[in-house]
């Protein structure tokens, strides 16, 4: 819970708290290019950035229906707040005339911001090196430089909660004489705003009332009592009006179940793939303090628990490595944007979809996850036997102020928020690894603060050591990520021209079935997602009522009765967009009542 405190940071300007010096803003600039302008670019050369992705047809529908309208309509689709990022996309939408590319362009924008606020939160507890290390970890997460050009809501969220944490922590420094409460309500001001794009946002501006009240000096605690109580209030209305619009379907919670019981416990693959890195970092600082100070035996009782307990969750993984488990190796990844098949696998387009990651390649990422999971939860549990009294101090409401209101502070409750509501979410509904993704900056910084301002003697090769291996595994998620960020967008561009080809050929768009997001933005009316499966008819199409399958897109060859393929491309794509192998596309015309006989 300790760390380097650093003095404000300007205003990047305000944001950013000091004085932007050249090495900040050259390592900003590269960070914002590296994950929102070269995805950008990647988008327009291939032509993704103009077809939806995911879910985000369902927001590109509501957004545009508000263009059109002016009235909030959505589509039955997704269960979220939602609002405020319909409501910010109104302005680009209108500058381009109701086109796509202000769907890419609203979230670059808040791409920038979500890079801008994580290096200014970094920065009050890091080098500037070192934060600028923390987001880049950030920007690596399997699928986020994808997300930085799709119109979801997981970056605006991104953007605005680490934007409420960064105004929050600029606060934390400043006296009343400063404008200390004019900080605090500007950043609850934004983690409402945050909680109007997505629900689970709330925990940012829990996260700084919280910290905010821990750091009073004056034993002062109404304030913060009647802030917590206006942030409830104006979430409590956000949710409410958004519940309301007309398309809004009920948060269909269900009792846990052991799928998403296992879901959640897979949930911390792909976060602590993309923070081992870090944790080795971790790993070199806190062993040496830990090693020479009496609290050596606590730290080793706390990483021997700790590795019990990810033995335990990883149990049909280990039986499996051992071969007295189930025959093949269960995935680390929890899924969705990160599988084996690239984002969102086979099931959101007819046909199958070659391996993006071949078997041992994948194994290899698994077992980088898993090994990186039992070393989390062995430094977790060390930190906490280790550091027990340190946190206990940290918890002591009746002392002011406590370790607890510092930005390391923040960072620490923001993450133990988030995640205690993201397993209450994940159990009770369907978890996606997308939803993990705000907890990889906090943690990532966390993991780098070192246990005290003095460097730890680590013997030169060893030193070495760990920086070769750490500069191995951010190597490894890079080209992980870079793969499937450059499949994603050659494969997703490719199913939307596929639909284009149809429309060519005479079939109405809204008869094309070019995959799940094609077939959501042009259908009309309420999605329903309970609804049963029919033969011939692709998973998502009978989820739409209005839909009328008369054309077929799909990657490999189908054998369906009344299906006639009408055209092929043999090089409808390449696997990796600018390398690997030519894959083909196929357009089948149904025959069906009420479409046409084609030539």
């Amino acid at each position: 819970m300790s760390g380097v405190e650093v003095r404000p940071l300007s205003r990047l300007r305000t944001i950013a708290g000091r004085p932007p010096g050249g090495r900040h803003l050259w390592i900003v600039a590269g960070l914002i290019v590296l994950a929102v302008a070269a995805p950008a670019v990647v988008g327009v050369i291939s032509g993704s950035i103009l077809a939806a992705h995911n879910d985000d047809f369902a927001y590109r529908r509501a957004a545009i229906a508000l263009y059109q309208t002016g009235h909030f309509q959505l589509t039955g689709w997704a269960v979220m707040t939602l609002v405020g990022l319909l409501v910010a996309t109104q302005p680009l939408l209108w500058l381009a005339g109701g086109g796509p590319l202000a769907f890419a362009a609203t979230t670059a924008v808040f791409g920038v911001i979500a890079i801008v606020a994580s290096y200014s939160l970094a920065r009050r507890v890091l080098s500037p090196g070192l934060a600028g290390f923390a987001v880049l970890l950030m920007e690596l997460l399997p699928g986020f430089m994808l997300y930085t050009t799709a119109y979801m809501t997981e970056v605006p969220a991104i953007a605005l909660e680490m934007a409420c944490l960064a105004i929050g922590a600029a606060a934390l420094q400043r006296s009343p004489a400063e404008h200390r409460w004019a900080w605090l309500v500007a950043s609850l001001t934004v983690g409402c705003y945050a909680f109007s794009i997505r629900d689970y946002a709330l925990a940012a501006p829990i996260a700084v009332l919280v910290t905010a009240a821990a750091s009073e000096r004056r034993g002062r605690t109404f304030p913060y009592a009647v802030a917590a109580v206006a942030v409830v209030t104006v979430c409590l209305a956000i949710y409410r009006y958004s519940a309301s619009l007309p398309g809004q379907e009920g948060v269909g919670l269900q009792a846990p179940t052991p799928e998403t019981v296992r879901r959640v416990l897979d949930a911390v693959g792909p976060v602590a793939f993309t923070l081992s890195p870090a944790l080795l970092i971790a790993l070199r600082n806190w062993i040496p303090h830990w090693w020479r100070s009496p609290r050596r035996r606590d730290a080793l009782l706390g990483a021997t628990a700790g590795m019990g307990v990810a033995a335990i969750v990883n149990l049909d993984r280990l039986l499996a490595l051992i071969g007295a488990g189930p025959r093949d190796l269960p995935p680390m990844f929890v899924g969705n944007v990160f599988t084996q098949f690239g984002s969102l696998g086979p099931l959101v387009f007819a046909g199958d979809r070659p391996l993006l990651y071949p078997t041992l390649a994948w194994d290899v990422l698994n077992g980088v996850a898993m090994a990186a999971a039992f070393v989390a939860l062995a430094f977790l549990g060390a930190f906490l036997v280790a550091e027990r009294r340190r946190l206990l101090d940290a918890l002591d409401v009746g002392a002011r102020p406590t370790c607890l209101g510092s930005p390391t502070g923040m960072l620490a409750v923001f993450a133990v928020v988030f995640a205690a509501g993201t397993i209450l979410l994940g159990v009770t509904v369907i978890l996606f690894d997308r939803y993990t993704w705000p907890l990889v900056l906090p943690l990532a910084v966390l993991l780098l603060v070192r246990p005290d301002p003095r460097p730890a003697v680590v013997p030169a090769g060893r030193e070495t050591g760990v920086l070769i291996l750490s500069g191995a595994l951010v190597a490894l998620i890079a080209t992980t990520s870079m793969v499937l960020f450059l499949n994603a967008a050659a494969f997703d561009s490719a199913r939307w021209r596929m639909g284009d080809a149809a429309v060519r050929l005479g079939f109405a768009a809204e008869t094309v079935d070019a995959g799940l997001e094609w077939v959501g933005f042009h259908a009309t009316g309420l999605a329903r997602l309970a609804a049963p499966g029919a033969p011939s008819m692709t998973e998502y199409a009978v989820k739409f009522p209005s839909f009328h399958q008369c054309a077929v897109a799909s990657s490999t060859p189908l054998d369906f009765p009344g299906f006639t393929l009408i055209l092929t491309q043999a090089d409808g794509y390449r696997l990796l967009l600018f390398a690997g192998p030519t894959e083909p596309m196929y357009l089948y015309r149904v025959a069906r009542e009420g479409c046409p006989l084609g030539r």
